[in-house]
């Protein structure tokens, strides 16, 4: 009796502890299940947000893309008139079938929109990023999208919160910009004080010392030789940069009503053709039309006047206008091989005149701030004439000149 007593307790013991240990197992398995499924779910969550990140930032790279386009291309009328197709343009599966399984809406309750809005009012201030240090005219535009997943495992909605400024440069503020390649070659030391830009290639190609005090930026690459065309000698000058040395920027675009090429670019800097309305788009941004004071100088005669704001009215004597501006000076261009006849303004001269004058101050009703040189001059084959713009900037008149955009 006493052994088969003993086996019971024994085969029962073993059953209590296969009962144990199998409801461990279940507890593990248990758990390993729910911390699976769990786990499967949160990176499905996770996939669905990052996806609905991805297509919210798309619907926003959309319409800045196309803000930007319009921007430098037709300023802020351009983009305040296309403000509805900015916001009616998210990504649709006719721009790819990936986005077929997508909604997208403007954080507003709209559905298949992108929220864009436009500051009303631009605030001359102090840039940063690349053009840090110069000022400009900045709008500033917001762009919000949302995008979500409804067939996902879990419905995560991602919202892209982007802005941007809309920046307009006064050209006067750099030191030199160049709408293509752009080359520097001093012959002697040269300090550069001022920012410089090409909207191309720069070609850093010095004979003598030469420093840039402040940045320099060029949208193709800053390169130290001489360009592809200059068969000279490899440069031996020192090329030093105090400031910030950056290629492959943005391009800055001039507000001309056509592609910034260097020759379209170039007619700003022209008088304007027979007939052309000086409202046109090219009207408003040739020097010609802008300037306080228009200096003609030709064969035989110079001729001072006020600018096309009094029709060109008011005429500055020549026994005045000589003292400040010199005609007879030369100077050797060796690399065009041709003696250069300078239009030579004292603008230390022209700034007491202008101070004091009774004609033009009068008509303009305070200090000439820009003076246009038009050299109409049949020179020797042998020779060039050299005329120009001349400014002295001025911040409350520099939003009525030629205006660079830089998104």
């Amino acid at each position: 009796m006493t052994s088969r007593s003993n086996q019971s307790r024994q085969s029962g013991s073993a059953l209590v502890y296969t009962i144990i240990m199998t409801a461990v197992a279940l507890m593990i398995l248990t758990g390993a299940l729910s911390w699976s499924a769990s786990n499967a779910k949160q990176t499905d969550r996770a996939n669905a947000y990052m996806r609905s990140v991805a297509a919210a930032e798309a619907a926003t790279e959309i319409a800045i893309s196309k803000i930007s386009s319009d921007y430098l291309n037709g300023a802020e009328n351009q983009v305040l008139a296309n403000l509805n197709n900015y916001r009616s343009s998210p990504i649709s599966p006719v721009t790819s079938p990936y986005w077929s399984d997508l909604e997208f809406s403007d954080a507003r309750g709209h559905s298949n929109a992108t929220y864009v809005d436009i500051s009303s009012s631009s605030n001359y201030v102090v840039l940063d990023a690349t053009y840090a240090g110069l000022k400009g005219f900045v709008t500033t535009c917001t762009v919000i999208a949302n995008a979500r997943q409804p067939a996902a495992l879990n419905d995560a909605r991602a919202g892209v919160y982007q802005q941007i400024q809309l920046a307009r440069i006064p050209v006067f503020q750099f030191a030199m910009y160049g709408s293509g390649d752009m080359e520097i070659g001093n012959g002697q030391t040269f300090v550069i004080n001022g920012h410089v830009h090409a909207n191309g290639t720069l070609y850093v190609e010095p004979s003598a010392s030469l420093t840039f005090q402040s940045d320099v930026s060029a949208v193709g690459d800053i390169l130290f030789q001489r360009h592809p065309l200059d068969g000279r000698s490899p440069p031996a000058g020192v090329v030093t940069y105090q400031g910030h040395k950056d290629s492959h920027v943005n391009a800055m675009t001039l507000p001309i009503g056509m592609t910034n090429t260097p020759q379209a670019v170039r007619e700003i800097t022209q008088p304007p053709p027979g007939g052309e309305d000086p409202t046109s788009a090219i009207g408003r941004q040739r020097y010609f039309n802008q300037a306080d004071m228009l200096v003609t100088v030709s064969n035989a005669n110079l001729a001072v006047t006020s600018g096309r704001f009094d029709s060109f009215g008011t005429v500055v004597t020549n026994s005045q206008a000589q003292l400040f501006v010199n005609t007879t000076n030369s100077f050797y261009d060796a690399r065009e091989e041709k003696t250069v006849k300078p239009i030579d303004i004292n603008i230390h001269v022209l700034a007491d005149w202008a101070a004091t004058n009774s004609s033009l101050r009068a008509a303009l009703g305070r200090d000439v701030s820009s003076v246009y040189v038009w050299d109409r001059r049949n020179l020797p084959g042998n020779q060039l004439g050299a005329g120009g713009l001349v400014a002295r900037e001025r911040e409350r008149r520099e939003r009525q000149r030629g205006d660079s955009r830089q998104r």
